[in-house]
């Protein structure tokens, strides 16, 4: 990702692209991003990292898909549930499917070291066949977790629903997210 922005911003003389641990990189940036992993960083530290990181008036980003069930895609979700509390019980989705707008709050709302919150979202949706989606399965990190025996009976279940009863098919919908924040200027 980060060899790609570097060519993408490679025209602007004032852009340093810096792709390093968050937990160990050092200086003062004017914009710190994060895609896909906030989840993965210490709850105890990540907010006030990534105000230290920021120079005043600095803007942090973080990037993220959420995947939503809309009312048409939800008989799969329901289905699917089934097969994992037969085979893995316990990895099935608890409670209420995630709605289109009901999106995760911004992570520094509960903050007073950042000011205008914003969120950018866009919609977005792709349909995998069922060879694809069981390869997606694969790569989920809680699926490789699972020895290969159960892994591999959980995803040919899968994948039999899918061809049986969802036409080869599995639509996932997701909204993408950019929680944006601004460190006040002068603090």
């Amino acid at each position: 990702m980060a060899e790609r922005a570097r060519a993408n911003l490679k025209e602007f003389a004032n852009v340093d692209v810096v792709a390093e641990r968050f937990e160990e990189i050092e200086g003062a940036f004017g914009l710190v991003t994060c895609a896909q992993v906030y989840h993965w960083l210490d709850r105890e530290t990540r907010v006030q990292r990534f105000h230290d990181l920021l120079r005043s008036g600095g803007t942090a980003a973080i990037v993220a898909n959420v995947q939503v069930n809309p009312e048409y895609n939800l008989p799969f979700w329901v289905r699917v549930n089934d097969v994992y509390r037969e085979i893995t019980p316990g990895m099935e989705h608890q409670g209420e499917f995630r709605k289109p707008d009901d999106l995760p709050a911004h992570p520094f709302e509960e903050s007073k070291l950042f000011e205008r919150l914003d969120l950018a979202k866009h919609f977005w949706e792709w349909t995998l066949s069922t060879e694809d989606y069981a390869g997606l399965l694969a790569t989920h990190s809680n699926k490789a977790a699972l020895d290969e025996h159960t892994r591999a009976r959980l995803i040919d279940a899968i994948s039999e629903l899918v061809d049986s009863e969802f036409d080869g098919h599995v639509t996932e919908c997701y909204v993408a997210v950019a929680y944006l924040a601004s460190r006040p200027a002068g603090r």
